[in-house]
């Protein structure tokens, strides 16, 4: 039958054709139908069903169609929250809604973790928040004084200490190996060494250039080798995360052969993660803009430069690499690019 939005409504016996009718037109769920018949229907797992049913009723006693549509609070789409548990829109984000559930996070408390480039920014600030969250960390940098101040601040029950040069395979290896030794096992790498270089392409000397590309290059095939070998080896998988550079996705004009370094490390996590994904090792790269440590002051940088306050703090890439962790082990993050506020890209 056609509805007449503008008459009266029609006698009880036609209020089945006129129910069909907006069922079709507004898709209201079948479930409302009960509740338009004054059925007391468990409709929703945040309203008594019987409020509905009175809405209903109360609805129905209007007399033109344009008066009940607009007197129908009760008539909003039910959402799924579940087998045999349905929230309409009104009760979903309320504090009642028993059937939300947080997101899911692990617990990083019976974990080992490998940091290279440890000894000051962000490999410091990443070793501090590991510990925070219940890690246990192996350090690796050149300085050994650095080292060791960081595992007297942080305990010699969380932290050990593997001085070494990351550009040689052998550190890598060692730096996994202490891990191993110390605390049994090791869940994850985090390869952070590097340095950079800021001026022209002919600005650097030749062996300025290949310190970089050593450091940057060399030693993160060695730390993901390194690393990958003792995950295969336990069989539980494992986390590589990277700690590239926004120059690694777009270089400047005043850093070419830096941002090549970089590119290198994308490609290489790029690759691997394919390689080594269904074998449970996940595979992540963290690509920071300017971040406020030793590192940006260095050759065309200097200290106290305005601008580096502006920059990302090395806290703030290392509460990245602790949020990567968390990640329950069923997703992964493939590559994550962070910018402060005060910089565009």
């Amino acid at each position: 039958m056609a509805v007449d939005v503008s008459g009266q409504l029609p006698e009880p016996s036609g209020y089945a054709e006129l129910l069909k009718a907006w069922v079709r037109t507004s898709r209201v769920r079948a479930a409302h139908l009960g509740a338009l018949l004054g059925r007391r229907m468990a409709l929703c797992h945040g309203h008594a069903a019987h409020r509905h049913s009175r809405r209903a009723r109360r609805a129905f006693s209007k007399s033109s169609v344009g008066a009940y549509s607009a007197a129908r609070p009760w008539n909003r789409l039910l959402v799924s929250r579940g087998p045999g548990r349905r929230h309409c829109t009104s009760c979903i984000n309320t504090s009642k809604d028993v059937s939300r559930m947080p997101a899911q996070t692990r617990d990083l408390a019976t974990t080992v973790v490998a940091v290279t480039g440890a000894s000051s920014g962000i490999g410091a600030a990443t070793a501090r928040l590991l510990v925070e969250a219940g890690a246990r960390v192996a350090v690796q940098a050149r300085r050994k004084e650095r080292l060791q101040q960081l595992v007297d601040e942080l305990g010699h029950d969380q932290v050990v200490a593997v001085p070494g040069d990351v550009r040689d395979p052998g550190s890598a290896r060692a730096l996994v190996q202490g891990a191993v030794d110390a605390f049994g096992r090791l869940d994850s790498i985090v390869v952070n060494a590097g340095i950079g270089a800021y001026g022209g392409i002919l600005d650097a000397t030749d062996d300025e250039l290949t310190t970089m590309l050593r450091t940057n290059v060399d030693s993160s095939v060695w730390a993901v080798r390194a690393g990958v070998e003792q995950f295969r080896r336990a069989g539980e998988g494992g986390d590589v995360v990277v700690i590239s550079s926004v120059a690694g996705l777009s270089g400047g004009g005043n850093e070419a052969v830096y941002a090549a370094t970089k590119f290198a490390q994308v490609g290489l996590a790029g690759s691997l993660d394919r390689e080594v994904r269904t074998e449970g090792i996940r595979v992540s790269t963290l690509c920071p803009a300017g971040v406020h440590t030793e590192f940006a002051i260095g050759q065309g940088r200097t200290e106290g430069d305005p601008a580096l306050e502006e920059f990302l703090q090395p806290e703030d890439v290392g509460a990245a690499v602790v949020t990567v962790l968390r990640q329950p082990r069923r997703m992964r993050t493939t590559l994550w690019a962070m910018w402060s506020m005060a910089e565009g890209n």
